[in-house]
């Protein structure tokens, strides 16, 4: 079984960004390629094992997120949700599941992050070590990281740490540990080192591919990256005419592109608009969309966004869903911004 932790977007500095309205306080349905990032992490969970999944939070969140899920298809065999006290973090969590997992092994993990490895490889890892939990240690990259800075020692934003966001009970012990009331903590790290101190064997193994969306914009984008790297070809006849299609491009049969240079992996959304534009590899074009004489990559433009001859090639940047961004020909030159608050605005 694999229990999915569903949590509300963390407040604080810098924090915050959303693209769209719905689930704008859920992080876990935030789009990357198009689709939902809790869309992503069933896709690839489902891909390496028929399990079934539980996802676990406080009642508000999981109606959202179920709300999310019912245009997920094809839909997951075996889902259930369960409510759980929001005061006890994420053992109240555990410890609501913790029936429903019964004598099973179990994966734990937030439903807005995506691990590249394989779960059959972590079992073994479980079965190799005779442990009752493995916490798995992944690196945590910055911001600056993530858009590509060198590492500066003299800015410690930009350094990285070490995270545990996910981890692996074995056959029956997270349901030994809840009956025995063991579990507490609001992480996985405290839930570890008070099982430890309980008694019960606990080992940590590092794991690497572990993208996680906490709030920060960059790592928005680095999902969308890691979605897009699965995406399969799929140009309709139409828009080979007139277009240079290079890659793993995949296009809406209803989207229209014209004169335009498109570089996968990249996705247009139904019923985007495409015209003498250069739309470069990692970026996602949101359903509506519009990107007219302009050029952009490693993005996201969400539904129903314009991207209008802005004179500058944009990069790594997120355009929220319905937002206009176009250059105004008027004199006097000036930057004229509409900026709310906590986004950010780089220019070079």
């Amino acid at each position: 079984m694999i229990v999915v932790g569903v949590s509300e977007r963390p407040q604080g500095p810098r924090r915050g960004t959303h693209l769209t309205r719905r689930g704008a306080n859920l992080t876990a349905l935030e789009p990357v390629a198009n689709r939902p990032i809790v869309h992503h992490v069933l896709d690839r969970l489902r891909s390496d094992s028929d399990a079934g999944f539980v996802f676990a939070g406080d009642a508000d969140p999981l109606l959202d997120l179920r709300a999310g899920l019912s245009e997920y298809a094809p839909g997951p065999e075996r889902v259930e949700y369960v409510v759980s006290d929001k005061r006890r973090g994420l053992a109240g969590a555990l410890m609501a599941a913790a029936p429903l997992i019964g004598e099973a092994a179990c994966l734990v993990q937030p439903a807005d992050g995506l691990l590249d490895e394989p779960i059959s490889l972590l079992l073994e890892t479980v079965a190799r070590d005779r442990s009752d939990l493995v916490l798995l240690v992944s690196e945590r990259r910055s911001q600056l990281d993530l858009l590509g800075h060198a590492y500066d020692e003299a800015r410690p934003e930009a350094g990285r740490e070490l995270v545990v966001d996910t981890a692996l009970f074995a056959p029956g012990a997270l349901r030994r540990s809840a009956d025995q009331g063991r579990l507490a903590g609001d992480d996985l790290e405290t839930v570890g080192r008070k099982l430890a101190a309980s008694g019960v064997s606990v080992h940590r193994e590092p794991v690497a591919g572990w993208h996680r969306y906490s709030g920060y914009g960059a790592e928005l984008l680095n999902l969308n990256r890691v979605a897009l790297d699965r995406t399969v070809r799929a140009v309709p006849a139409p828009a080979l005419l007139g277009n240079q299609i290079d890659g793993n491009v995949r296009i809406d049969p209803t989207a229209l592109v014209r004169s335009s240079t498109v570089v996968g992996p990249t996705v247009i959304g139904p019923g985007a608009t495409v015209t003498d534009a250069y739309v470069g590899p990692y970026t996602s074009v949101g359903a509506g969309a519009r990107i007219e004489g302009a050029e952009i990559e490693r993005s996201i433009v969400s539904p129903g966004a314009s991207v209008l001859n802005v004179g500058a090639r944009l990069t790594s940047s997120l355009v929220g869903s319905g937002t206009r961004v176009f250059r105004d020909f008027s004199l006097p030159r000036a930057v004229r911004l509409w900026v709310g608050e906590g986004d950010e605005v780089a220019l070079c």
